[in-house]
């Protein structure tokens, strides 16, 4: 089984914490009335208290919620912490063994606590491989063992370091471990050889402790004792097991192989824990039920003298009980309605109290009289109404503005009720009582057939005008309910219908008869009266690139759709290769009109200059690709042959633009050419220089040349366009000697000069 280890950072600064829940506890229900109040008090002791939802924090709380409502208190109960001192008992090696260790007892299941292993109770001269406890290190060994105190109490465990690999010197024996807690293991050790300087750091103790259970058995810590003698160092570990062990062995084994220079001490062994307990926690739940106080009201009735009438109480909210008083005395009846009875003697009343509880709450009162009247005298009005036939709308029938009571063949007493007309004729009585005044009002009903239906055809996306077109007495009295826009209160709607079959009704209802209504219905059918266009475009642009593509009606239109998805009247694209794309324009006018369109989009080829050849005057453009004839533009001047003459030197911006409108740019550079007159030349006619060259001169025609003599004198003077000179002044040859040259060049704005000979 695998395991898992930490070192400590602290000295028993490990814990193993258990926390604890205790059993919820639920309170029983407590009910109160609205605005009272109800204390909580959780039974449970403990260090503190939190309430939810209130945040409080003592043991008892007041609260007075409007509605029923939940609380719960988590009280808290400190834990505490149990530590278990160190399991090994003679782990600073106080209490020595009265006898040697046999081997016998250092097998497993010898009840022993702790044993040393080849143990010399001398102390004095140890054997080497020997263990035994002293007061102070040198006096085992005085030539050999360093002067080391005990670390702390009076006795220090002392080991004569052997050859033998991973012997064992110590052990503690048969521990019990709990599962899952982890305990700290320490010690201090020294190293005490004194010829630890001649043997070397490989001579060094070193110390392995080993743990032994039901696992197996498992390094818990190794180190190497300090290279400085005398001087205690503590080494730390930790350990969990994995389960309860019922035994558990802990050993030290010295497994240095040297012969010498691996003595060591040690002090201080121990191995324990600490069990903390975590908080107890406990939580306990409140319910507070709240009744709420109910509204009552009942009416006063006005009758004739010793009649009965009902009272009926209105009651808003729940209630538990209902009691009524008749002046004051105690009646039987428990319900909301009972009879009540008007005294004999007229203009006297009688007082009824109706008293309404519900649970916890006191009684809510409310009272009415019941005056006799002196019913000698009635008086009777007649109303006669008419009113559309089957109305299914309720209409109000309302007396006159007399005060009192009202008592109507319905059993109600409002001032007003409300019937649904169904019969060809009805009729409702209201009888009035004021005070000594009685008043029947009759109610005679008749009904026309008020239902006007239309029905008419249309085209597909007409808005059409509905009108109810009937005079009225007071149109202000008239109110129109449309189906489609109940608040659209007018004679007429326009709509514009998107069903091909569509029904609109509109409930005209007469305020001056009782609101009483009539049903106007229009039925709609809708036909295509639609009409369509095709076009075709074929568009031609350059590639690289974009092309806006518009409808024939940008601007007229009420909707595009273009096979891009788009919605505008206009799309951009650049297509790579040949493409077409639709647009299906829709133009509201009339009946409708939709326009298809076809665009045939193609890419062209730019125009591409492949070379451009200069002189010092002129350049000749070469186009490839394009379409022909081309626009050259060369510094803003058009021109329509590719050959460019009177170029000024300097750069030069080309545009050229084809066909198509496709165009493209470069430009070119006129440099000019230095000349090289000839040093001398042979007029002998020999034709082998016989005439007087200036070389590069062909490259500026213009250029005056000029020839003297030596006195100045001007014998020739041509242009760079013509033939050199032929030595000959006024038909005579020119004999051999030096003359001067003067070339004149425009366009250079220079002048060259020299001189050349003559040899015949």
């Amino acid at each position: 089984m695998k395991k898992f280890w930490l070192l400590c950072l602290c000295s028993f600064c490990c814990t193993t914490i258990y926390v604890h829940a205790g059993t919820p506890i639920t309170h029983p229900s407590q009910t109160i009335c609205e605005g009272s109040s109800a204390t909580l008090t959780a039974t449970t002791l403990g260090d503190s208290y939190l309430w939810t939802p209130n945040g409080e924090t003592t043991q008892s709380i007041t609260v007075q919620p409007t509605n029923n409502s939940n609380y719960l208190c988590t009280v808290t109960k400190n834990g505490s912490s149990i530590n278990t001192g160190n399991l090994i008992t003679a782990g600073g090696f106080e209490f020595p063994p009265t006898s040697p260790i046999t081997s016998a007892q250092n097998q497993l299941g010898d009840y022993i606590n702790y044993q040393y292993l080849n143990f010399d109770q001398s102390g004095v001269n140890i054997n080497i491989g020997a263990t035994t406890t002293a007061q102070n290190a040198n006096n085992v060994k005085t030539l050999y063992f360093s002067n080391l105190a005990p670390h702390s109490g009076n006795y220090l465990f002392v080991c004569d370091g052997s050859n033998s690999s991973d012997a064992r010197v110590w052990q503690a024996r048969n521990l019990k471990l709990q599962g899952g807690v982890e305990y700290q293991f320490s010690c201090f050790a020294a190293n005490i050889d004194k010829e630890y300087s001649i043997h070397g750091a490989s001579s060094l103790a070193k110390l392995k402790f080993l743990i032994e259970n039901e696992d197996g058995t498992t390094d818990l810590l190794q180190f190497t004792v300090p290279t400085t003698l005398g001087l205690w160092q503590e080494y730390k570990a930790t350990y969990t097991p994995s389960k309860n062990m019922s035994w558990c062995h802990i050993y030290i084994v010295n497994y240095t192989t040297v012969n010498a220079g691996n003595d060591f001490a040690i002090d201080d062994i121990y191995f324990g824990t600490t069990i903390t307990s975590g908080d107890d926690k406990t939580d306990e739940s409140f319910t507070v039920n709240v009744d709420k106080k109910p509204t009552v009201s009942v009416n006063d009735q006005n009758v004739c003298t010793n009649q009965n009438v009902t009272l009926s109480a209105l009651i808003q909210g729940a209630y538990t009980s209902i009691s009524w008083l008749e002046n004051s005395t105690a009646m039987t009846d428990n319900t909301t309605s009972i009879t009540a009875k008007a005294p004999g003697v007229i203009g006297q009343s009688n007082l009824y109290d109706i008293l309404v509880t519900n649970g916890t709450c006191s009684p809510v009162n409310a009272s009415a009289s019941v005056k006799a009247l002196d019913c000698s005298v009635e008086t009777t009005i007649t109303h006669n109404i008419n009113v559309c036939q089957n109305d299914t709308l309720p209409i109000t029938i309302t007396p006159s503005t007399l005060t009192g009571t009202f008592l109507w063949d319905t059993g109600e007493t409002t001032e007003s009720i409300q019937v649904s007309i169904m019969d060809p004729t009805s009729s409702h009585t209201c009888v009035v009582t004021d005070n000594a005044q009685i008043t029947r009002e009759i109610f005679n009903i008749t009904t026309e057939d008020c239902h006007v239906e239309n029905s008419s055809t249309f085209c597909i996306s007409d808005c059409i005008k509905l009108s109810i077109i009937r005079e009225y007495d007071d149109p202000s009295n008239i109110t129109y309910i449309w189906n489609t826009d109940p608040t659209h209160n007018d004679s007429t709607l326009i709509v514009c219908p998107t069903e091909i079959n569509s029904t609109y009704t509109c409930q005209v209802v007469h305020h001056d008869n009782y609101d009483s209504r009539e049903m106007v219905t229009f039925n709609i059918t809708l036909e295509d009266c639609s009409e369509t266009e095709s076009l075709t475009h074929d568009t031609l642009f350059c590639e690289g690139t974009d092309v806006v593509l518009s409808s024939l009606y940008p601007q007229l239109a009420d909707s595009y759709n273009w096979s891009d998805g788009s919605t505008e009247s206009s799309i951009t694209v650049s297509p790579q290769n040949e493409t077409t794309y639709t647009c299906v324009t829709f133009i509201d006018t009339n009946y409708g009109y939709t326009l298809y369109e076809t665009f045939n989009v193609q890419p062209v080829s730019n125009p591409i200059i492949n070379n451009i050849e200069t002189t010092s005057t002129q350049a000749n453009i070469q186009i490839v690709n394009g379409t022909a004839p081309f626009d050259y533009i060369v510094d803003d001047k058009h021109h329509t042959n590719p050959t460019i003459d009177n170029q000024s030197i300097g750069v030069h911006n080309v545009h050229i633009v084809d066909a198509n409108g496709c165009s493209t740019i470069g430009n070119f550079e006129i440099v000019s050419h230095e000349i090289q007159p000839m040093v001398f030349f042979t007029p002998n006619g020999d034709n082998l220089n016989d005439r007087w060259e200036v070389k590069g001169i062909e490259f500026y025609p213009d250029a005056v040349i000029q020839i003297f003599d030596r006195f100045n004198k001007q014998l020739a003077k041509y242009n760079g366009s013509d033939p050199g000179w032929d030595g000959i002044y006024k038909g005579h040859g020119m004999p051999t000697t030096d003359y001067w040259y003067l070339i004149t060049i425009k366009k250079l704005s220079k002048q060259y000069s020299g001189h050349f000979i003559l040899k015949r």
